[in-house]
């Protein structure tokens, strides 16, 4: 019985190991995509062209999302899909809701502070996934 309690406990770590190995990691190519998509964004804000901004990083950090192999057809299905290791995940969320709501909201106006603090949480999670 114990060798059945062993081989249980290495298949379930083979496959936690399997798991964590998956595709999580961007190619070199793609970090450069990020690094100067990132320095666009950071050049729109000093423009104070602050919903540009946040469109930019929004689309740069879904850029990421599908980079990193996670499924969904929207980004908001991908996000929900790295709940599990997503560093800040709820303010991720903030930040999207916020590009919807410049988007889909005819009077919705951001200011500059409002606007720091979204592009700082996209720059924050990229940064701790190792891309920035």
């Amino acid at each position: 019985m114990n060798i059945w309690l062993i081989l249980l406990v290495l298949v379930l770590g083979l496959g936690l190991l399997w798991l964590v190995s998956r595709k999580r990691r961007l190619s070199d190519a793609d970090i450069k995509v990020v690094v100067d998509q990132w320095n666009k964004i950071e050049d729109l804000y000093n423009q104070e062209r602050f919903k540009e901004a946040i469109l930019e990083a929004d689309k740069t950090f879904d850029f990421v999302l599908k980079r990193m192999n996670l499924k969904g057809s929207t980004m908001s299905e991908r996000l929900k899909n790295a709940k599990s290791f997503m560093p800040n995940y709820q303010d991720i969320w903030y930040a999207h809701k916020v590009r919807n709501q410049l988007v889909h909201e005819v009077n919705y106006h951001i200011d500059s502070a409002s606007t720091s603090k979204v592009l700082g949480i996209f720059r924050k999670t990229i940064k701790k996934l190792n891309i920035l």
